[in-house]
């Protein structure tokens, strides 16, 4: 497929990656009871089984996000694929507890090469769009985690698991030739950028990553509690479903308006001001005492998080060097998932022990401590209008294209 570089836009691609990786990696999930009667495998495995995809995707977003800014991008996205491909395949012939563990270890590996290098190449295209063009991966990846465990499910019930498996593993394959004909990253020349490590040594760069971290324990905490307090109130398994469908809904919604409120006023300045009404949400969540209330209060909750989280990823673009773009997408959202995953440990037993109104309080509690942290690094960053500039971008020939953004300061 003959591209012009200049002019094609590999936006609506991204978003279809996006989504479909999500939805291969959430469709497991509903899966898996099914899996465990096929496999025989004790409950106990289901942690190992969730826990391998989110440390591989951490692992990789940390330590190969970096070769995207080397001008391996393409190669990045194509091995996400073919991770992702594999795990599925696998998933679906695996019958011992050690071959899912691994097969979910790939899933996570696929989800943590393509993350940041789409994010770096739809900040590349349109710079002066940072926040509004993340908002639309944003909507790809939640649009992916909504109809994945529906599809999913539907496939399974009307065919088999292995058949649903592969089913998701050809969409995904189905990508490659595509990706392998499109103008989807130049290359770029001159010395290797550096690496997470010299990320950090930027103020701007710790500030979005400690806004992240804040803005994402919540997520921890509810993936693991949630289901059990709805079941607390009388919900039913149903229910549950209503409420990660009506989770998803404003956040297709609200990330790319949150984008470009983020475009408009300053991504740190939006980021941080939805704290403040993240952190008031998420401290009443414990409140209610009817299973529908809560449900009402998620669907706040999931609004302010998607402006908030999308606008943390763009103060960390804006933050970067335009040759460091995917590492520092990787180095965000590496740190989120580890701050949700330290939360998701301590949130079993602070619920189990404190209850719900203490657990949420605590959480909340956290998070205005991150968000108060991440502000004092750099108040400057959260007066309106800074970091609205767009980030500066390298074409074909490694020529820099200039465009105005807040000075990076170091310490």
């Amino acid at each position: 497929m003959a591209t012009n570089p200049s002019r094609y836009d590999p936006i609506v691609l991204l978003i279809v990656g996006t989504s479909l990786l999500m939805a291969s990696g959430s469709v497991v999930f509903t899966l898996l009871p099914s899996i465990q009667d096929e496999v025989g495998f004790a409950t106990w495995g289901y942690g190992p089984i969730a826990g391998v995809f989110f440390a591989a995707s951490l692992v990789a977003q940390l330590g190969l996000a970096r070769h995207a800014d080397r001008g391996h991008a393409r190669a990045l996205l194509i091995t996400a694929i073919l991770l992702g491909v594999v795990g599925l395949v696998w998933l679906s012939q695996a019958d011992s507890l050690v071959e899912l563990i691994l097969a979910r270890g790939l899933g996570g590996l696929a989800a943590g090469c393509w993350a940041p290098a789409a994010r770096a190449m739809a900040i590349a295209r349109r710079p002066d769009r940072t926040a509004t063009r993340l908002g639309y991966l944003a909507m790809g990846d939640t649009g992916g985690l909504v109809i994945g465990p529906l599809a999913g499910s539907l496939l399974a019930s009307a065919y088999s698991v292995e058949t649903a498996l592969l089913v998701f593993a050809a969409l995904i394959l189905a990508m490659t030739p595509v990706l392998f004909g499109s103008a989807i990253m130049e290359h770029r020349a001159g010395p290797a950028p550096g690496g997470v490590t010299d990320l950090l040594a930027l103020r701007p760069a710790r500030q979005a990553t400690l806004l992240a971290v804040a803005l994402f324990l919540p997520v921890g905490f509810y993936e693991t509690i949630w289901a059990k307090h709805i079941s607390n109130l009388g919900g039913s398994n149903n229910i549950i479903a209503l409420s990660v469908a009506l989770y998803g809904l404003p956040y297709l919604l609200m990330a790319p308006i949150g984008g470009r409120l983020g475009d408009r006023f300053g991504s740190v300045r939006v980021a941080l001001l939805c704290a403040i009404g993240l952190v008031a949400v998420t401290a009443v969540t414990g409140l209610p005492r009817s299973y529908w209330a809560l449900l009402m209060i998620g669907v706040v909750e999931a609004a302010i998080s998607a402006v908030a989280y999308i606008n943390a990823l763009a103060a960390m673009a804006r933050a970067c060097p335009a040759d460091r773009q995917a590492t520092g997408q990787g180095l965000v959202g590496g740190a989120s998932i580890a701050g949700a995953a330290m939360m998701a440990l301590v949130a079993g037993p602070l619920f189990a022990f404190g209850g719900p109104t203490v657990a949420f309080a605590v959480t909340a509690s956290l998070v205005a401590v991150g968000a108060f942290l991440a502000f004092r690094l750099d108040p400057a960053a959260a007066a309106i209008g800074a970091g609205r500039g767009p980030v500066t971008t390298v074409d074909r020939g490694g020529a820099e294209q200039s465009a105005e953004r807040t000075a990076t300061r170091r310490d």
